[in-house]
């Protein structure tokens, strides 16, 4: 194609193209390409992630921070369909806009049983999605971190009562409006049930902390004899509305427990279930930023629950957490929280 240079492989399989390149996808759009990666699978395959940004000409201006990130596979060594995949890609996709923060997985090609080529655009495998978990966190954190100093030198520059030179209106705007978002989901902080892409019980939560919104997916839940339930899931946050949905796990794995079914607390509106609702929200909310602030957390954490009385608890017999809840905690894997925070130190 020409406009794809590939660089040697480091220790890790790694290919890394920090070179701007695009694809001409038709007369009147053009997709500019950067921070391009290839990862070798234990299944045959390259994985490709990249940011992609969409404008009408090549000479456009490419807003860095609002490009989106995209992955796909290929044959190994085939890196002369990328532009084909992406194309296929483009003409089946609907008119929605591809997510600022999650990774869109838009496919793969592979050989079928005639023996030739074919794009599928499926659901990424477990080793794949596991791939593209981590490198979202390192994405959603240099993303983050790049906002964050943007709005520090507003705030210096407004002090200062200069015209603000390093940011631009644009970026400007962003953030005002993204503070705006937030403001607007904290004054009024739902937690509602959203089936997951599967079909399976899923919730989007408010952030009481940040003001994004948690997606809570891929969720089991354990009953004891007295009511109570212990739920394990995968939790991550978004500033999106319109946020990527994936059928593989995403986010970080957490054990959580409470007075009664996750399902009937959220729903009813009776001044108990408020309570439940309430504090678990309150607890999922303080126990995300803390597993963001750890940042590199894998395996299945334990954040604590909720009692009957409605109190944020962690997870023991003192508290009245059952022997039979907290030994599946522990055949699951899960760790306290707590300990991996004094671990630090």
């Amino acid at each position: 194609m020409g406009i794809f240079n590939f660089g040697k492989k480091n220790k890790k399989g790694i290919e890394d193209n920090k070179t701007l390149g695009y694809i001409k996808i038709d007369e009147q759009h053009i997709m500019h390409i950067l921070n391009q990666q290839v990862f070798q699978t234990d299944h045959g395959t390259d994985l490709y992630t990249m940011e992609v940004y969409e404008t009408h000409n090549i000479d456009d201006a490419m807003l860095m921070d609002y490009t989106s990130p995209i992955a796909f596979e290929l044959p190994s060594k085939r890196s002369d369909l990328m532009e084909s995949l992406i194309k296929l890609w483009n003409s089946q996709r609907n008119t929605t806009d591809l997510s600022k923060v999650s990774y869109t997985y838009i496919g793969n090609i592979k050989k079928a049983d005639d023996g030739n080529l074919y794009y599928y655009n499926e659901s990424p495998t477990n080793e794949v999605s596991n791939i593209i978990n981590y490198l979202e966190r390192n994405f959603q954190n240099k993303r983050k971190q790049r906002w964050e100093y943007a709005e520090r030198m507003s705030k210096i520059n407004q002090e200062k009562n200069t015209k603000p030179w390093e940011i631009s209106e644009s970026i400007k705007r962003q953030i005002e409006m993204n503070q705006r978002i937030k403001q607007e989901r904290l004054q009024n902080p739902y937690f509602k049930n959203i089936s997951d892409i599967n079909g399976k019980e899923g919730y989007d939560a408010i952030n009481l902390s940040s003001g994004n919104i948690m997606l809570i997916r891929q969720m089991k839940k354990y009953k004891d004899n007295s009511g109570r339930y212990l739920y394990t899931a995968y939790i991550r946050d978004t500033n999106e509305d319109a946020y990527t949905e994936y059928a593989n796990s995403i986010g970080y794995q957490i054990a959580f427990t409470t007075p009664g079914r996750l399902s009937d607390i959220v729903q009813n509106t009776d001044s108990q279930s408020l309570v439940y609702k309430n504090s678990i929200q309150k607890m999922l909310s303080m126990k995300f930023q803390q597993l963001q602030k750890n940042n590199n957390i894998i395996g299945l954490i334990d954040i604590g629950g909720v009692d009957f009385d409605g109190r944020i608890i962690e997870n023991n017999e003192k508290n009245s957490v059952s022997k039979a809840l907290i030994e599946q905690i522990q055949r699951l894997g899960g760790r306290k929280l707590e300990e991996i925070e004094q671990s630090k130190f």
